[in-house]
C-alpha cells in the first residue's frame, strides 16, 4: 500500500466536515490547505459523490456541488475549458451524510472494522479484492500511526486459497464453476456444475446461492464443504429468471423435531434447541433461506426430522412422500 493512497484516505475521511464548515470556499483554497493541487481535489470530490450509505440512491449519496461558478443554484456555465472553470469553482456540501465530523475512530472500533475487512477478504464475491487490500493496508497505517502497533489482524479460513480463486475466477469470468461438494444430509462427495449467483454468511458460515446444473434448479453450497473447485469457461451462465423459484434474502425459520439418531443437524448447523419433546426429539428453530433443501433432507431422513412448521412445507412432505410409495 502506497503512502499516498494511505493519505487519500485519511484526506477523504477529513474533507467532508472540512467543507460542510466552510461553505463557498473555492477548489484552489480547499486544495491549498489541504497541501494538494487542484486536480487532485478535484479527483477527491467526484469520489466522494459517489460514496455514501448503502442503497446508492439519490438520498444516499454525498451530495457536493463544485462544478458551478460560485452560485450553487446555478450550474449554466458555458465554457470549452471544463478544468479552468472547475478550479475556480466554490464547494458547497449539500448533505454530508454521517461525515458531519471528522472520523475518529475507538482502538476497539478500529480494531472491529479492521477484522471485518479481513473477513470480508476471505469471502467470494464480485467486490475488487485490489481495492479492499488497499483499504486495509491503509487502515492498518492510520492505525499504527494512531500508535495502535502494527495493527495486524488475521482472519482463518477453512477454505483453501485455491478454491477460493477458482470461485473468484469463475465470478469475475461470469464462467460455470465445477466443484466437488460433501453434502451434509448423504456424507457423500459429489461433482456439480454450479452458476454463483451471490454469496451468504449465516450462523458464522459463508453459503453460495448458486444454479445447479445437475439439480436444474437452485441449491445453496456451505463454502467450507467444497473439497474441489476449478472454472467452467465451456459452460454457458444460466441466468435466473422471474418465473423461477426465488430464494429468501431473509431466513424463513421453521420449526422441526429431530430425533436422537439425527441430532448431528444440530451440531452441524449450529442449531440451538427450542425445548425436549416428551418422546425424546429435540425441538428447533432453523432459519432457512431455500424451503425445497429442507423439504428434500426430511424425505431422506424419514422420521429422523420432522417438520412442524410452517405447515406448508410440512403437507409438501407428506404429499412427496405418498408420491414416491404410490
Amino acid at each position: 500500500m502506497s503512502q499516498d493512497a494511505t493519505s487519500r484516505l485519511g484526506r477523504l475521511l477529513a474533507l467532508v466536515p472540512w467543507l460542510s464548515a466552510h461553505p463557498g470556499v473555492s477548489i484552489a483554497e480547499a486544495a491549498e490547505h489541504f497541501g494538494i493541487t487542484t486536480a487532485q481535489l478535484q479527483d477527491d470530490l467526484w469520489l466522494l459523490v459517489l460514496s455514501g450509505l448503502p442503497g446508492h440512491g439519490p438520498g444516499d449519496l454525498i451530495d457536493i456541488q463544485f462544478w458551478d461558478t460560485g452560485d450553487p443554484a446555478s450550474n449554466d456555465a458555458d465554457t470549452d475549458d471544463v478544468a479552468a472553470v472547475l478550479a475556480d469553482s466554490h464547494i458547497f456540501v449539500v448533505d454530508p451524510q454521517t461525515l458531519t465530523h471528522a472520523v475518529r475512530l475507538t482502538p476497539q472500533e478500529s480494531v472491529g472494522l479492521l477484522l471485518g475487512l479481513r473477513q470480508l477478504a476471505t469471502v467470494p464475491g464480485d467486490h475488487d479484492p485490489g481495492v479492499l487490500h488497499d483499504t486495509i493496508a491503509a487502515l492498518e497505517q492510520l492505525m499504527a500511526a494512531d500508535g495502535l502497533g502494527e495493527a495486524h489482524v488475521v482472519v482463518e479460513s477453512d477454505t483453501s486459497p485455491d478454491i477460493l480463486a477458482a470461485i473468484n475466477a469463475a465470478v469475475e469470468g461470469d464462467r460455470g464453476l465445477e466443484i466437488q461438494y460433501l453434502a451434509a444430509s448423504t456424507d457423500q462427495v459429489s461433482r456439480r456444475v454450479i452458476d454463483i449467483h451471490r454469496t451468504v454468511v449465516a450462523d458464522g458460515y459463508t453459503y453460495l446461492q448458486a444454479w445447479c446444473h445437475q439439480s436444474a434448479g437452485l441449491r445453496s453450497f456451505r463454502l467450507d464443504r467444497i473439497a474441489w473447485a476449478q472454472p467452467r469457461p465451456d459452460v454457458t451462465v444460466v441466468t435466473r429468471t422471474k418465473t423461477e423459484p426465488e430464494e429468501s434474502p431473509q431466513p424463513m425459520i421453521a420449526t422441526v423435531l429431530v430425533d436422537a439418531q439425527a441430532r448431528w443437524l444440530i451440531d452441524s448447523y449450529r442449531l440451538d434447541a427450542a425445548g425436549q419433546e416428551p418422546d425424546g426429539r429435540t425441538r428447533v428453530k432453523w432459519p432457512i433461506w431455500q424451503p425445497s433443501w429442507l423439504i428434500r433432507l426430511a424425505l431422506d431422513l424419514g422420521g429422523e426430522l420432522e417438520i412442524v412448521e410452517p405447515v406448508i412445507w410440512r403437507q409438501e412432505v407428506i404429499t412427496q412422500a405418498r408420491r414416491a410409495l404410490a
